[in-house]
Formats: C-alpha cells, sequence, structure tokens
C-alpha cells in the first residue's frame, strides 16, 4: 500500500467518523492495520473509535499496543514510557468500567514518571494534562495524597528550565489555575477561540467546584468541557481525553 492510498484512506475514515458512522470508520481501520499490522498510529486511532464507542477493553488494548510498538521503535528502556499518552487513555478507559483506583494508578503513573522525568514524549506542555486527569480521580475519590502528586509535579514543570517557557502559554493556565494564581475568568480568556483548550479550562473548573462542594457548578462545567455537535465533536476532540470522562461523567449521572 503506498502512502498515496494511506492518506487516501485517512481521508475516508475521517469522513466516516465526521457523519458518525463509526463502524464504518472502524472497519476501515481494522483494513488498515491488517497491511501495517506494526503501525502504531493506526492502533492510536482505533482506539479512540473504540472509546467513542465505548468499548473500553477494546479501546485499552490497542492504546497499550500503541505504547508497546513506540516504545520497540524508539527502544524504550525497562522504567521508561515512551509517551504518557496511552497509559493516561488506559486509565480512561477503567474509569469508564468503574475501576476507579485502577484508573488513579494510571494516572499517579504517567504523573510520577513525568515529574522523575522518565517519558519520552511528554503531551500536552510536558505532560499537564496527566495531573489534570489525577487531580480529576484524586478530588472525586477525596484522595489529598494524589492532590500533592500533582501539586509536586506542577511545581517541578515551573521550576524546570526546560519545560517552563512552555508554560507562559497554553497549557500554563492550567497550571497556574491549580496553583489559585489566576481565577475562572482568566482561565477562561486564556483557552477562549480553542474548543480543546476550552475543553480542558472548563474540567479544571470542574475539579475546583466539585473540590469546594459546589456541585451544581461541577455539573454545569462538565457540561461545557463535553458539548454536543454531533458527528463534528469526534475529531473535534479526538485526542481531548478530559472530554470522553466529562462526557461519560454526565452520561452516567443522567443529567
Amino acid at each position: 500500500m503506498t502512502s498515496e492510498d494511506e492518506r487516501s484512506l485517512g481521508k475516508f475514515r475521517h469522513a466516516l467518523a465526521e457523519q458518525g458512522d463509526l463502524e464504518g470508520a472502524l472497519a476501515s481501520v481494522d483494513q488498515c492495520i491488517e497491511k501495517r499490522p506494526r503501525d502504531g498510529l493506526l492502533y492510536r486511532e482505533r482506539a479512540h473509535l473504540h472509546l467513542y464507542l465505548g468499548q473500553t477493553q477494546q479501546a485499552r488494548s490497542d492504546f497499550d499496543t500503541t505504547e508497546r510498538l513506540a516504545a520497540e521503535v524508539f527502544r524504550t528502556r525497562p522504567g521508561r514510557l515512551q509517551s504518557n499518552g496511552a497509559f493516561d487513555a488506559i486509565g480512561v478507559t477503567y474509569w469508564m468500567e468503574g475501576h476507579r483506583e485502577l484508573a488513579r494508578a494510571f494516572w499517579r503513573y504517567t504523573t510520577c514518571s513525568l515529574s522523575m522525568n522518565r517519558v519520552g514524549y511528554a503531551q500536552m506542555g510536558g505532560g499537564i494534562e496527566s495531573g489534570l486527569l489525577l487531580w480529576f480521580g484524586a478530588v472525586l475519590e477525596r484522595n489529598e495524597k494524589d492532590v500533592e502528586l500533582v501539586r509536586t509535579f506542577y511545581e517541578k514543570r515551573l521550576a524546570s528550565k526546560h519545560w517552563s517557557h512552555n508554560l507562559t502559554s497554553w497549557p500554563g493556565p492550567v497550571v497556574q489555575f491549580f496553583f489559585k494564581s489566576i481565577d475562572d475568568a482568566t482561565l477562561i480568556d486564556n483557552a477562549a477561540g480553542h474548543h480543546q483548550q476550552l475543553c480542558d479550562a472548563h474540567f479544571a473548573l470542574a475539579i475546583r467546584a466539585r473540590e469546594m462542594g459546589r456541585h451544581k457548578v461541577y455539573w454545569e462545567r462538565l457540561k461545557l468541557a463535553a458539548p454536543r455537535k454531533g458527528a463534528q465533536e469526534i475529531y473535534e476532540f479526538y485526542n481531548v481525553l478530559p472530554y470522553f470522562l466529562a462526557r461519560f461523567e454526565i452520561e452516567q449521572s443522567g443529567r
């Protein structure tokens, strides 16, 4: 299969997903994987489609394969992760299945690994999203130790000569909000105009509201973090894990 064929299939899968035909998109990705069984990006794409369909076990298997193949390609040393993204996503699948401690264990692992610089490629400004996910789980499970892990990780990122310059823009405001250096309005202003950033911002605001016992605001913010736009949302929030958590929590509550 030529690179042109790959691009055509990619566009086809994208079009199917935008039209809401997730099953058709899955079948297309399956065909690609049969021809390219060691292409980690294809497994990641299929994992996200499974996640949209609520097929958590299949999604988890594909995310695991994504990390394993990446580790083989980049020859990641034992005890390190090639990327925090796949393990964070696996945590999301466990949360959706009701295994909250397992979910927090994965988010805890990625957050600690990032804090100790044991991740080859850190997503979202040095892995800030990992801390955001762990903060969410810690607040809902009332685990102060995990909140302190997030605090330690974010402090290290702010003090790092390598990462601190990346936090002068997004996702820096998420870290500033965690430390209460900026207010709600400033966080939203910093995310304005970017759907994915607004999702993260509203998700952070939901966590803070829950932390303060403001349950009504918590649900309002979750709804803003997971706007329902029909087929358009499928690729708009493709790689935004807080979106999946917010959507799941809303659906489970029946709100």
